[in-house]
């Protein structure tokens, strides 16, 4: 884990899931050719520094609810107003929660992806609900398995960050600290000693592995 990153984004008053998530994107998202990002906005999202992006990347953007130009809108819900085979990439970030219609978003995201395209996402777990504009959902790992394989994605790799007990109760009241910059290097401290407690934790009770706050995947067409 870079205490870097983690730093940075705690003094940003990023959340801890969100933390955990840009270090996924930091560690196996490399991006060539033709991105769609599903539910972003000009790629504003904190994500975008830690994308690794080759010279050739062009990213289109997807957001529902925006009012800016030149971003596509369309629901997500339904049947994409794109071609079959458009995109070498696919983002979707915190997107799947947020969504009723989970199998259409996935079905459709394949549908449009190339050959050997990639789709990378996550999800919120234990995390609180949020309005965007709605929040549906919250999906173990075995989930998303099940939902990318009956899309058509057979080769997946799924894993859960932000594990164990201690983490996941520093994130629940993070917030209260975050939003007040004077108390944030006191979060960082708190946030490392979780993580470094449920590391020591989890090698004597497994069970501490079943705590986490999200899940990071990528699925290859």
């Amino acid at each position: 884990m870079s205490i870097k990153i983690l730093f940075k984004q705690c003094m940003r008053g990023e959340s801890l899931l969100r933390t955990f998530q840009n270090l996924d994107v930091a560690k196996f998202v490399k991006i060539t050719g033709k991105t769609l990002d599903l539910g972003a906005n000009k790629g504003t999202a904190s994500y975008y520094s830690y994308l690794k992006k080759e010279q050739d990347s062009e990213f289109t953007f997807v957001d529902y609810y925006s009012n800016s130009k030149n971003i596509l809108k369309f629901d997500l819900n339904k049947p994409f107003p794109i071609d079959t085979l458009s995109y070498n990439n696919i983002l979707l970030f915190n997107v799947m929660d947020i969504i009723f219609n989970t199998k259409n978003l996935l079905s459709e995201t394949y549908r449009i992806l190339s050959k050997d395209g990639i789709l990378y996402g996550s999800v919120p777990f234990l995390h609180k609900y949020y309005k965007d504009p709605v929040n549906y959902w919250r999906f173990t790992h075995e989930a998303i398995e099940i939902l990318l394989n009956e899309a058509g994605f057979t080769k997946a790799t799924i894993k859960t960050h932000g594990i164990g007990c201690f983490t996941a109760a520093i994130h629940q009241f993070s917030y209260l600290f975050s939003k007040i910059f004077i108390l944030r290097p006191l979060l960082f401290i708190l946030w490392i000693g979780a993580i470094g407690l449920d590391k020591i934790l989890s090698k004597y009770w497994k069970t501490n592995k079943q705590y986490y706050l999200g899940i990071f995947f990528v699925a290859k067409k």
